[in-house]
């Protein structure tokens, strides 16, 4: 990130290929905020996102147990014009399956995730039964009162 500001401080061009990779760090941390503002940093520097980019929101989002925001940028991503990657739902199972057992429950994101699993079928992406059954068991296991 200090290499990019210190290009930008000095006029040189900040390519795609470059926020995309500060996107990709955000992505495995799930710090939405950051990379939102690297995405906003984009539009600024003349660059359109790529699937990616899209691809590297999405994966923060669910990292950080914020599905609502994850759904939003897989619309933008087809409003873009771009499909999912193959494989791609299995990232995001993974992550999903990585983040904190306590987080989700708290923000009530089992439901939604059981929800947004239902969507990705809909628009015809592969989902790794593997991962639903992991899915499940987190559900299963789970206070009653927060699956409402």
């Amino acid at each position: 990130v200090q290499t990019v500001e210190y290009m930008m401080q000095h006029g040189i061009l900040v390519h795609r290929t470059t926020i995309n990779c500060i996107l990709e760090a955000c992505a495995k941390s799930g710090n939405v905020e950051v990379a939102e503002h690297w995405l906003k940093m984009m539009a600024t520097f003349g660059q359109q996102p790529n699937r990616a980019t899209y691809c590297s929101l999405i994966i923060a989002c669910v990292k950080a147990g914020d599905l609502t925001k994850a759904e939003s940028w897989i619309l933008q991503l087809h409003r873009s014009g771009f499909t999912l990657p193959s494989g791609f739902c299995h990232s995001i199972l993974v992550a999903m399956m990585e983040s904190s057992h306590e987080k989700a429950v708290v923000q009530g994101t089992l439901d939604r995730a059981a929800t947004w699993l239902q969507y990705i079928n809909t628009i015809g992406i592969q989902v790794d039964t593997s991962k639903i059954r992991a899915l499940r068991s987190k559900y299963a296991r789970a206070d009653p009162a927060c699956r409402q």
